[in-house]
């Protein structure tokens, strides 16, 4: 996509959030360079940021199965629960991951003789930097940007994504059709029309989302007001908040269950957000040392995934379920997830099941640049 305008011009505070977060501590610096980014082809970007990280070491499909296992590995004595593994989630427990609780009931780690110790998320707990320090072996991420990020931190260190459970990240803002009755799905995706003069509720980590939505809706940031978020619909059902930032795969089957079938979302991946979600990460150091203990996981992992789009969704949700009871979640909650879940999962011809890029790695990563959420390491 081409960006044909300065869009921080029109949000202020985002500049002056992107400048508390580099070393540019001058807003107008910032923007001038920001303009310069805008004014380089997609072409210039890409380039750009395929020479400024080393991405043949940082994506790799080379652990993955490209057809499913026509004999899968059995458990036996010998084998099962006998190297144990350390991994991380992307947040509390709950169904984001189905593929692993499915993996865990099923014994398909234990076949691969795998013994898993689960590291939950959630607030205050970033599980990147816990596998950059060694305390866990693998971290489920919730998205590529996200580690493009830490890998271009002065902070940061090397990582290597060695899989993806889905295709696309599923955030989106969303919003009740009022055309409709509540009971009635809606067919409409919102416009530019429908954001300006609105409000927009927005959880935290939503600043970058908020500045590339502006610029694809033509929007200034006068004319849409942003309050902040906590986790709750009630302000949106209740006419607080017209917009909300959320999963697509997430907040829909929450809002049917309270009676709000008229959703209706504005989903990033459809404007040009570039990303991966569930992303399977690792340290370059722990996969070189245990190259088939990361092949272990992904086959036990491909066959929960494989699972999970053939098998009928109740009754695998039946399965999840007492993984993530503490959710209050139900099996007909979970089943409605996977359901929504199911089209980011969908191998591609090219890219087969748990499959990444590099290419849209490079092209995630030209992205945040031109947002100017991230610098090149060497700060050209």
């Amino acid at each position: 996509m081409f960006w044909n305008r300065l869009f921080l011009s029109a949000l202020p505070g985002l500049i002056l959030f992107i400048a508390a977060c580099s070393d540019k501590e001058d807003p107008s610096s910032l923007q001038n360079e920001l303009a310069g980014r805008q004014a380089m082809s997609d072409q210039e970007r890409f380039d750009l940021l395929a020479d400024a990280f080393p991405w043949e070491r940082i994506v790799s499909n080379s652990y993955l199965l490209r057809e499913p296992n026509p004999s899968p590995s059995a458990p036996s004595s010998e084998s099962a629960a006998t190297q144990k593994l350390i991994v991380a989630l992307p947040w509390l427990p709950n169904d984001q991951t189905p593929a692993l609780w499915l993996g865990l009931s099923r014994g398909y780690f234990a076949a691969e003789g795998l013994d898993l110790e689960i590291v939950p998320g959630g607030p205050g707990r970033d599980n990147l930097l816990f596998l950059l320090s060694g305390k866990v072996d693998l971290t489920i991420a919730s998205n590529a940007t996200g580690i493009i990020r830490v890998l271009a931190s002065k902070t940061g260190g090397e990582l290597v994504a060695v899989g993806s459970l889905q295709k696309e990240y599923p955030y989106a803002y969303i919003a009740l059709d009022k055309s409709i009755p509540s009971d009635q799905p809606s067919s409409r995706t919102p416009t530019r029309d429908d954001f300006r003069g609105k409000v927009l509720g927005m959880t935290p980590g939503g600043e970058s989302f908020l500045a590339f939505a502006l610029d694809s809706l033509q929007l200034d940031s006068s004319e849409i007001e942003i309050r902040k978020a906590g986790s709750s619909l009630v302000p949106l059902t209740e006419g607080v908040f017209d917009f909300y930032t959320t999963m697509a795969d997430n907040n829909p089957r929450k809002l049917e269950a309270m009676g709000h079938h008229n959703w209706m979302l504005w989903r990033f991946s459809d404007h040009g957000w570039i990303d991966y979600h569930n992303v399977i990460v690792t340290r370059p150091n722990f996969l070189e040392s245990n190259p088939e203990l990361v092949r272990s996981f992904l086959r036990a992992l491909d066959r929960s995934a494989r699972a999970l789009l053939d098998e009928e969704t109740i009754e695998v949700a039946k399965e999840i379920l007492p993984f993530v009871a503490d959710t209050g979640l139900d099996a007909t909650m979970i089943a409605r997830r996977l359901e929504l879940q199911r089209p980011l999962t969908l191998a591609t011809d090219d890219e087969p099941l748990l499959h990444t890029t590099k290419d849209k790695w490079i092209e995630a990563a030209a992205m945040l640049w031109r947002l100017g959420v991230i610098e090149v390491p060497n700060g050209d």
